[in-house]
């Protein structure tokens, strides 16, 4: 019977939130151990979706919601699950978003106003 795979780096994962919705998953495993990963939406995995299946020692997940995710992973030939592993993903806040946008804006219309400014002084000194 294979050994108990759990995730590598549980700390660092649980401890960190992601800004886009992706992360990268990895455990330990048995070289041949095939693996299930599964995700929910709660802690006690009441309504499971099954993420991955299959030999490799990691996945990235894409396309979380914000809020939290829980994630548990085993080898089919072991049976028990790993204690779940919750995953937090916080986009950035949207007036956070609408100012950078703002100042993104002005930037744009300053840089045009100044090619335009300087093109036309150019242009008059060419004529004179």
């Amino acid at each position: 019977m294979a050994g108990v795979v759990d995730f590598e780096g549980r700390e660092e994962v649980e401890a960190a939130s992601s800004d886009n919705g992706t992360t990268h998953l990895s455990w330990s495993k048995e070289r041949s151990e095939i693996i299930e990963l599964e995700q929910s939406a709660e802690e006690t995995f009441e309504d499971p979706v099954l993420r991955y299946r299959g030999a490799d020692s990691g996945s990235v997940i894409t396309g979380l919601a914000e809020g939290v995710h829980y994630f548990r992973v085993r080898g089919v030939s072991s049976g028990d699950w790993s204690e779940p592993l919750a995953v937090r993903v916080e986009f950035i806040d949207e007036s956070k978003l609408w100012l950078i946008l703002g100042l993104g804006g002005v930037v744009v219309v300053a840089t045009i106003g100044a090619i335009v400014f300087g093109h036309m002084k150019s242009t008059h000194r060419v004529s004179e």
